[in-house]
């Protein structure tokens, strides 16, 4: 269904009902039952009440950004930025924008701070709550949803990041922020001048009731090669996270901010912001990195077509074993399947009876070692490597999510599993967005 009811086809399905009580118990689905269905009871009447205040604040060309998943890290670095970069070229009008983003609800409160520079942000619950109907009319709601949440469409975050390339980002760390977190950076042992990455890995402990999403965690400790790689070219390590996940044993030059008192949204934005780049999974965390230029090497990336958002960043998908036929599957048996879907939950690769093989500690230790050749401005790519590249793009076709993305997988991974690319094509590849595709920012 579509329009201004839920999807009750979804939410009375088995699957997502057994998911929901299995993670919040009976008495909390039957009372979020209850409130879902008096929303809809509802909804037309207040919606009808705030038609005539809905088209003043039009013509003065006021809109509401609303985020839904503002607990997310990902989203709230996400769509405000897919939004500003549209705008900026031309895809949309400028308007006054009210996003409404109430404290209780916000992932970190530092970067809702930085996108003061461009919104005009409500905090206050009541408030929000109180302007919410308004924000839901349709004529005054910015359209954010695919962005990100594309789950059976390509996600429109790879077209907006690749048309942006070679701008700026679009925020920056304050003076402040950057002066004060230098200073508890040498509290922590960093000397000064000193460069490191950002480490972070999707872990079990992210939603512990959550297990839909269990195929996307992955183990933190193999990372450990790829860590004494980075220190071994004179950088530190930096565990990003929280208290949830697992500790890691004393390491030379490696810090495990995710267990330390100094953690706060400050310091998490200023470290993902201040990083020679992020070594990770792909998680939320990434998007924020990117929202400051920085660049991601991503590590075990599931599904596959959910690739790295900027043309700075490369990764490295996990391998999908047949049980059946004891072999690993091409990455075009991968593509052309439902498992390249973005929202193939965990359950459903054991019911295909299918193994999901993670990174092995070497693959991830070469990623890190070809970003920082990047950064470092001295990577050299062969034309075997490009031609790789052009093979797994060519497998990306419009309907997978990450149809558009402009980043890369790391060269010496594809050349390890190329029998698992395709025989030679000879149609020529064309980069996402170099033709039709623009008509959007025309």
């Amino acid at each position: 269904m579509s329009g201004n009811f839920p999807n009750w086809k979804r939410y009375l399905s088995p699957r997502f009902l057994a998911s929901k009580v299995q993670e919040n118990g009976v008495v909390w689905c039957l009372r979020m039952g209850f409130l879902k269905f008096l929303r809809v009871i509802l909804r037309p009447i207040i919606m009808g009440a705030f038609f005539i205040p809905s088209y003043v604040l039009r013509i003065a060309s006021i809109r509401f950004l609303t985020i839904r998943y503002l607990y997310s890290i990902g989203h709230l670095a996400a769509e405000p930025c897919c939004y500003l970069k549209e705008q900026f070229m031309g895809a949309h009008p400028k308007y006054l924008v009210i996003m409404l983003a109430p404290s209780n609800k916000v992932a970190n409160r530092c970067l809702l701070e930085y996108w003061r520079k461009y919104f005009k942000i409500i905090t206050s619950p009541t408030l929000c709550l109180l302007l919410y109907p308004l924000s839901e009319q349709k004529i005054l709601k910015c359209d954010i949803e695919q962005y990100v949440m594309n789950d059976h469409e390509e996600a429109l975050i790879y077209e907006v990041n690749n048309k942006w390339v070679g701008r700026p980002p679009l925020l920056s760390l304050s003076e402040s922020d950057r002066e004060r977190g230098w200073r508890c950076l040498q509290d922590l042992g960093i000397p000064e001048g000193a460069w490191y990455v950002c480490i972070h890995c999707r872990e079990p402990g992210n939603r512990p009731q959550d297990k839909s999403h269990v195929h996307r965690d992955v183990d933190i400790y193999t990372y450990f090669l790829a860590m004494k790689a980075i220190v071994d070219r004179g950088g530190w390590c930096i565990r990003l996270g929280d208290t949830a996940m697992k500790p890691l044993p004393p390491m030379h030059n490696v810090i495990d901010y995710a267990h330390l008192g100094v953690k706060s949204d400050w310091m998490d934005v200023f470290l993902c912001a201040s990083g020679r780049f992020l070594l990770g999974s792909n998680s939320g965390l990434s998007v924020l990195v990117s929202v400051f230029g920085i660049p991601c090497a991503l590590a075990n990336i599931i599904p596959l077509s959910v690739l790295p958002v900027q043309d700075t960043d490369i990764g490295i998908p996990k391998l999908l074993w047949s049980n059946a036929e004891q072999r690993y599957l091409t990455f075009r048996e991968v593509l052309d399947s439902p498992m390249s879907k973005a929202n193939f939950f965990g359950d459903m690769y054991e019911k295909a009876d299918i193994k999901i093989v993670d990174n092995s500690p070497e693959e991830i230790r070469d990623l890190a070692l070809e970003m920082l050749d990047r950064v470092e401005g001295r990577t050299t790519y062969t034309s075997d490597d490009e031609r790789l590249q052009q093979k797994f793009k060519l497998l990306l076709k419009p309907g997978h999510y990450g149809y558009r993305a402009s980043s890369r997988l790391c060269s010496s991974f594809l050349r390890k599993y190329e029998i698992l690319l395709p025989e030679e094509d000879k149609k020529e590849y064309l980069s996402p967005g170099t033709s039709s595709e623009n008509a959007r920012y025309s």
